[in-house]
């Protein structure tokens, strides 16, 4: 789950594929919500400043974290992919820390993750990963 998010929630962002990898994190995305969809999502991360695209990086990233602690404890295997989902997000070193810092403690309420998703195909990719 997590290596695919750190791969299309970095693309989004930045618009820059790195590697084979995340043109394959792409692909599995657009065959999910439909490329029509993905495409208007590119558009609206494109049109957004880099504040708001990382608001929007951390919410995504809060509810894999959220997912992770909702009914068990979280094991030191799953610190380590939320640690690596945050450390390949792009972030800045602010939100990175915010971030790292939510690994362990109490998650969000789901309304607040939600309200941070605030274009409807991101809701739809995170729904689905769940």
């Amino acid at each position: 789950m997590h290596a695919s998010v750190e791969r299309w929630l970095g693309v989004l962002a930045t618009g820059v594929l790195r590697d084979r990898a995340d043109e394959d994190a792409i692909l599995a995305e657009a065959r999910i919500v439909g490329e029509d969809s993905l495409a208007s999502l590119r558009e609206w991360f494109a049109a957004r400043t880099a504040e708001e695209r990382q608001t929007v990086q951390c919410a995504v990233i809060d509810g894999c974290i959220t997912m992770v602690h909702a009914d068990r404890v979280v094991s030191d295997s799953e610190r380590a992919q939320l640690r690596a989902l945050i450390d390949a997000s792009r972030l800045d070193a602010d939100h990175v820390k915010r971030m790292h810092e939510a690994i362990d403690r109490e998650p969000r309420n789901i309304d607040t993750i939600v309200r941070g998703l605030t274009h409807p195909v991101l809701r739809e990719l995170l729904l689905v990963l769940a």
